[in-house]
């Protein structure tokens, strides 16, 4: 009986090797043939590039593809010969599966920056040079990236004073200092006729404009929209809500149905991105769009730009006991400082200033005697002989 289940055992173990032996034997086989397969192609691939048959090569590497899917140089070949055949959307998807399998690698964000450029999409160009990580780049694109994103125009028109853009518009005033507003290109949009004016929310197209001493909203065209029901000695920005407003030394916030809250600030700030600064006996605090505090009323300072806010990319920048911090929109200290917007920063060059990139680097040699921080539509204000004007960064026009 011991015989007869060794027996058994000796035919079961024999019949599982012959068995794994098939299997071994067949992928081996497929594996050979894959192989044998993927040269043909490969050199199906070579043949029609040089008869200059692109499409026909495209369709060998798609081929290709199928036996080694994860293959970024066969990928970045099937891009070029669609780029050649005129076909943009293969080319353009071919070059994003390469730079999935290699994101390590600039070689497919170039392919599709370089096929921009030539495009004439100077902004587009730009999007895809950025996202190369740059461990491959060579230094002659780098330095053509610096050179596009350095190379700018400038706006005809000429103005007395400026109060930077928000929300593609820029107060601008004439030299009586009456203020209007300017679109991107420099083009006023409300007339210079305002004793004062601030910053434009396109949500509900209102401004707010001083015009002989009284405050209200205008929107776009000029028209009166919204009249608070008593005189105010300053009304800011809508935005979250609300409208900081002045009247009789104390600071408030008014609602678009007039209805006021909240009268009790030295100073109160214009709300972005859900935060405000406001200030009480000589002290800062920052509050939310509910009129809560956020923080309390312990900072020395708070930054705020000339429409009120004190938000900048997602930064506040405070002064407490002495000391320089950053703060959240939250309220909590963070290590990060406001980000370059488009790449470049305001920088001093000898009493005068000029824009620097993330490394440092000066990318033009002309300075002016004063600037803003750029938008991240690529516009900012300089001041030049004693007038302002509207610079246009060329990848952004």
């Amino acid at each position: 009986m011991k015989n007869k289940n060794s027996l058994k055992g000796y035919v079961l173990f024999a019949g599982m090797a012959v068995l794994i032996a098939s299997a071994w034997y067949n992928v081996s086989g497929n594996t050979h043939r894959d192989e044998e397969l993927l040269d043909d192609y490969l050199s199906r691939v070579s043949e029609h590039e040089e008869k200059e048959a692109y499409i026909t090569a495209a369709g060998y590497c798609v081929k290709a593809l199928e036996i080694r899917k994860d293959d970024a140089e066969i990928m970045l070949r099937a891009a070029d010969n669609y780029l050649k055949c005129g076909d943009r959307n293969a080319f353009l998807k071919y070059c994003r599966m390469a730079a999935e399998e290699t994101p390590e690698s600039d070689r497919s964000w170039l392919a599709m920056s370089e096929y921009y450029f030539r495009s004439g999409d100077i902004k587009t160009a730009m999007e895809y040079l950025e996202k190369a990580p740059g461990n491959d780049m060579p230094e002659d694109i780098k330095n053509l990236g610096n050179h596009i994103r350095g190379s700018y125009s400038m706006g005809n028109k000429k103005f007395s004073g400026v109060k930077g853009f928000y929300n593609q518009y820029c107060a601008v005033s004439d030299e009586k200092g009456r203020w209007g507003l300017a679109d991107e290109n420099g083009q006023l949009q409300l007339v210079m006729k305002y004793d004062d004016i601030g910053a434009c929310n396109t949500d509900e197209d209102i401004i707010p404009v001083c015009n002989e001493g009284k405050w209200y909203f205008s929107d776009l065209e000029g028209r009166i929209k919204y009249v608070p029901n008593r005189k105010y000695d300053y009304l800011g920005a809508y935005s979250c809500g609300f409208a900081p407003f002045s009247a009789d030394g104390v600071y408030g916030y008014m609602r678009l149905d007039y209805k006021e809250e909240t009268k009790t600030f030295d100073y109160a700030g214009a709300f972005s991105d859900g935060a405000a600064a406001v200030k009480k006996s000589g002290k800062w605090a920052v509050i939310d769009d509910s009129l809560n505090e956020i923080t309390g009323y312990i900072f020395d300072d708070i930054e705020l730009d000339d429409y009120g806010f004190c938000v900048k990319n997602g930064i506040i920048s405070a002064v407490k006991n002495g000391k320089q911090v950053s703060l959240d929109v939250h309220g909590n200290e963070v290590s990060d400082t406001v980000k370059a917007v488009c790449g470049l920063t305001p920088v001093n060059c000898d009493n005068l200033w000029g824009f620097a990139d993330e490394n440092g680097e000066v990318l033009t040699d002309i300075c002016f005697d004063d600037v803003y921080e750029f938008s991240e539509n690529g516009r900012t204000c300089v001041l030049q002989d004693g007038y302002w004007r509207i610079m246009i960064l060329d990848l952004y026009r």
